[in-house]
Protein backbone atom coordinates (compact mmCIF):
# COMPACT_ATOMS: atom_id res chain seq x y z
CA UNK A 1 0.00 0.00 0.00
CA UNK A 2 2.86 2.36 0.81
CA UNK A 3 4.27 1.83 -2.69
CA UNK A 4 0.96 2.84 -4.24
CA UNK A 5 0.78 5.98 -2.12
CA UNK A 6 4.37 6.87 -3.02
CA UNK A 7 3.72 6.25 -6.72
CA UNK A 8 0.62 8.45 -6.56
CA UNK A 9 2.65 11.22 -4.85
CA UNK A 10 5.41 10.98 -7.44
CA UNK A 11 2.99 11.14 -10.35
CA UNK A 12 0.93 14.01 -8.96
CA UNK A 13 3.68 15.99 -7.20
CA UNK A 14 3.74 18.73 -9.77
CA UNK A 15 -0.04 19.03 -10.12
CA UNK A 16 -2.15 21.51 -8.19
CA UNK A 17 -3.72 20.00 -5.04
CA UNK A 18 -7.28 20.36 -6.39
CA UNK A 19 -6.47 18.29 -9.49
CA UNK A 20 -4.88 15.64 -7.31
CA UNK A 21 -7.95 15.45 -5.08
CA UNK A 22 -10.31 15.20 -8.04
CA UNK A 23 -8.18 12.48 -9.61
CA UNK A 24 -8.10 10.55 -6.33
CA UNK A 25 -11.87 10.86 -5.93
CA UNK A 26 -12.43 9.67 -9.50
CA UNK A 27 -10.22 6.64 -8.99
CA UNK A 28 -11.99 5.84 -5.72
CA UNK A 29 -15.41 6.00 -7.41
CA UNK A 30 -14.31 3.69 -10.19
CA UNK A 31 -12.84 1.23 -7.68
CA UNK A 32 -16.03 1.31 -5.61
CA UNK A 33 -18.24 0.64 -8.63
CA UNK A 34 -16.04 -2.25 -9.75
CA UNK A 35 -15.98 -3.72 -6.26
CA UNK A 36 -19.80 -3.50 -6.10
CA UNK A 37 -20.18 -5.41 -9.38
CA UNK A 38 -17.79 -8.12 -8.21
CA UNK A 39 -19.67 -8.54 -4.93
CA UNK A 40 -23.05 -8.72 -6.70
CA UNK A 41 -21.79 -11.36 -9.13
CA UNK A 42 -20.41 -13.40 -6.23
CA UNK A 43 -23.78 -13.16 -4.47
CA UNK A 44 -25.54 -14.31 -7.65
CA UNK A 45 -23.18 -17.28 -8.06
CA UNK A 46 -23.69 -18.29 -4.42
CA UNK A 47 -27.47 -18.10 -4.75
CA UNK A 48 -27.40 -20.32 -7.84
CA UNK A 49 -25.11 -22.78 -6.05
CA UNK A 50 -27.67 -22.92 -3.25
CA UNK A 51 -30.46 -23.40 -5.80
CA UNK A 52 -28.65 -26.36 -7.35
CA UNK A 53 -28.39 -28.03 -3.96
CA UNK A 54 -31.96 -27.24 -2.88
CA UNK A 55 -35.32 -28.40 -4.12
CA UNK A 56 -38.87 -27.08 -4.22
CA UNK A 57 -39.56 -23.71 -2.67
CA UNK A 58 -36.00 -23.13 -1.48
CA UNK A 59 -34.73 -23.63 -5.02
CA UNK A 60 -37.23 -21.19 -6.49
CA UNK A 61 -36.53 -18.62 -3.76
CA UNK A 62 -32.77 -18.75 -4.42
CA UNK A 63 -33.29 -18.42 -8.17
CA UNK A 64 -35.65 -15.47 -7.70
CA UNK A 65 -33.20 -13.77 -5.35
CA UNK A 66 -30.44 -14.11 -7.97
CA UNK A 67 -32.73 -12.66 -10.64
CA UNK A 68 -33.65 -9.76 -8.36
CA UNK A 69 -29.96 -9.00 -7.79
CA UNK A 70 -29.31 -8.98 -11.53
CA UNK A 71 -31.79 -6.20 -12.27
CA UNK A 72 -31.21 -5.00 -15.84
CA UNK A 73 -27.41 -5.25 -15.78
CA UNK A 74 -26.21 -7.43 -18.68
CA UNK A 75 -22.97 -8.42 -16.93
CA UNK A 76 -24.97 -9.88 -14.02
CA UNK A 77 -27.33 -11.73 -16.35
CA UNK A 78 -24.24 -13.16 -18.03
CA UNK A 79 -23.07 -14.36 -14.61
CA UNK A 80 -26.47 -16.01 -14.08
CA UNK A 81 -26.27 -17.76 -17.46
CA UNK A 82 -22.70 -18.99 -16.90
CA UNK A 83 -23.31 -20.21 -13.35
CA UNK A 84 -26.65 -21.82 -14.27
CA UNK A 85 -24.99 -23.78 -17.08
CA UNK A 86 -22.23 -24.83 -14.69
CA UNK A 87 -24.78 -25.97 -12.09
CA UNK A 88 -26.99 -27.72 -14.69
CA UNK A 89 -29.89 -25.32 -14.10
CA UNK A 90 -30.83 -25.30 -17.76
CA UNK A 91 -34.17 -23.52 -17.32
CA UNK A 92 -32.45 -20.63 -15.50
CA UNK A 93 -29.67 -20.48 -18.09
CA UNK A 94 -32.21 -20.26 -20.91
CA UNK A 95 -34.12 -17.54 -19.08
CA UNK A 96 -30.90 -15.56 -18.59
CA UNK A 97 -29.99 -15.95 -22.26
CA UNK A 98 -33.42 -14.67 -23.30
CA UNK A 99 -33.02 -11.68 -20.99
CA UNK A 100 -29.59 -10.94 -22.49
CA UNK A 101 -31.14 -11.00 -25.96
CA UNK A 102 -33.88 -8.63 -24.78
CA UNK A 103 -31.27 -6.30 -23.29
CA UNK A 104 -29.26 -6.40 -26.53
CA UNK A 105 -26.08 -7.54 -24.76
CA UNK A 106 -24.17 -8.87 -27.75
CA UNK A 107 -20.82 -9.10 -25.99
CA UNK A 108 -22.24 -11.26 -23.17
CA UNK A 109 -24.02 -13.47 -25.70
CA UNK A 110 -20.75 -13.91 -27.62
CA UNK A 111 -18.96 -14.94 -24.42
CA UNK A 112 -21.70 -17.48 -23.68
CA UNK A 113 -21.51 -18.86 -27.22
CA UNK A 114 -17.72 -19.30 -26.93
CA UNK A 115 -18.08 -21.04 -23.56
CA UNK A 116 -20.79 -23.32 -24.87
CA UNK A 117 -18.70 -24.26 -27.91
CA UNK A 118 -15.77 -25.13 -25.65
CA UNK A 119 -17.88 -27.07 -23.15
CA UNK A 120 -17.42 -30.83 -23.00
CA UNK A 121 -20.21 -32.90 -24.47
CA UNK A 122 -22.49 -34.70 -22.02
CA UNK A 123 -22.00 -38.39 -21.43
CA UNK A 124 -23.42 -40.37 -24.31
CA UNK A 125 -23.49 -43.79 -22.69
CA UNK A 126 -26.28 -44.44 -20.16
CA UNK A 127 -23.85 -45.89 -17.60
CA UNK A 128 -21.81 -42.67 -17.72
CA UNK A 129 -25.00 -40.73 -17.08
CA UNK A 130 -25.86 -43.06 -14.20
CA UNK A 131 -22.39 -42.61 -12.66
CA UNK A 132 -22.65 -38.82 -12.95
CA UNK A 133 -26.10 -38.85 -11.32
CA UNK A 134 -24.78 -41.07 -8.51
CA UNK A 135 -21.97 -38.55 -7.84
CA UNK A 136 -24.49 -35.70 -7.74
CA UNK A 137 -26.69 -37.60 -5.30
CA UNK A 138 -23.70 -38.35 -3.07
CA UNK A 139 -22.78 -34.66 -2.92
CA UNK A 140 -26.37 -33.72 -2.12
CA UNK A 141 -27.06 -31.89 -5.39
CA UNK A 142 -30.48 -33.46 -5.88
CA UNK A 143 -31.77 -30.74 -8.19
CA UNK A 144 -28.80 -31.12 -10.52
CA UNK A 145 -29.12 -34.91 -10.29
CA UNK A 146 -32.75 -34.74 -11.40
CA UNK A 147 -31.86 -32.46 -14.31
CA UNK A 148 -29.01 -34.72 -15.44
CA UNK A 149 -31.16 -37.82 -15.05
CA UNK A 150 -34.03 -36.37 -17.07
CA UNK A 151 -31.59 -35.56 -19.89
CA UNK A 152 -30.25 -39.12 -19.73
CA UNK A 153 -33.75 -40.60 -19.77
CA UNK A 154 -34.61 -38.46 -22.78
CA UNK A 155 -31.75 -40.12 -24.70
CA UNK A 156 -32.11 -43.61 -23.18
CA UNK A 157 -35.69 -44.03 -21.88
CA UNK A 158 -35.54 -47.82 -21.41
CA UNK A 159 -32.19 -48.21 -19.66
CA UNK A 160 -32.65 -50.08 -16.35
CA UNK A 161 -29.92 -48.22 -14.41
CA UNK A 162 -31.45 -44.84 -15.29
CA UNK A 163 -34.95 -46.06 -14.43
CA UNK A 164 -33.68 -47.31 -11.04
CA UNK A 165 -32.13 -43.92 -10.34
CA UNK A 166 -35.38 -42.21 -11.31
CA UNK A 167 -37.25 -44.37 -8.80
CA UNK A 168 -34.66 -43.57 -6.10
CA UNK A 169 -34.97 -39.83 -6.69
CA UNK A 170 -38.76 -40.01 -6.83
CA UNK A 171 -38.75 -41.87 -3.50
CA UNK A 172 -36.99 -38.99 -1.74
CA UNK A 173 -33.88 -39.92 0.21
CA UNK A 174 -31.18 -41.76 -1.73
CA UNK A 175 -30.52 -45.42 -0.85
CA UNK A 176 -27.20 -46.56 0.50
Amino acid sequence: MAMIVQLFRDLTGSWPPMVTRLLGAGIALIALATWRHVIRERQIRNLLRQAALASGGEREAAIQAAIDLAGDVPRRWGAIAREARLRKLDDVAERATEKLRALGAKSELEVLARLEAAAPTPAAHPLEVAAAVERLIETGALGAARTRLSAGLARHPDHPALRDLAERLAGGAPRE
